[in-house]
C-alpha cells in the first residue's frame, strides 16, 4: 500500500482530473509536529488536494483533529463521523 499510493496519485493527476484528488485519513496524530504520523497516513496528506479523515471520537477530539488538519491549508473535509459512545455502553 505505501508503495502503491504516490503512483495511484501520480497515475491520477497525469489524467489531468478536474476533481480533486484525496485518500481519506483515518486515526491522525494531532501532536503540534505531526511526529507520530505512520507513513501511510503522511503519504495521505501529503499528496491529497483536499484533507478527507474519518473520525469515531467524541466531539472534543473531533474538534482537535479538525483543528490540526486545518494546519495543512487545504479544505478539510469530513467524510465519515459517528458519534459512538467510545466504550461506553448506553
Amino acid at each position: 500500500m505505501i508503495a502503491l499510493l504516490p503512483q495511484a496519485f501520480q497515475w491520477a493527476r497525469e489524467a489531468n482530473p478536474v476533481q480533486p484528488l484525496t485518500s481519506g485519513v483515518c486515526c491522525v496524530d494531532t501532536s503540534p509536529d505531526g511526529a507520530n504520523l505512520d507513513e501511510l497516513r503522511q503519504i495521505q496528506l501529503r499528496e491529497s488536494d483536499i484533507v478527507t479523515f474519518h473520525n469515531y471520537s467524541w466531539p472534543e477530539y473531533f474538534k482537535r483533529q479538525v483543528a490540526w488538519l486545518k494546519k495543512y491549508n487545504r479544505p478539510v473535509i469530513c467524510t465519515e463521523y459517528m458519534a459512538r459512545s467510545c466504550g461506553q455502553h448506553v
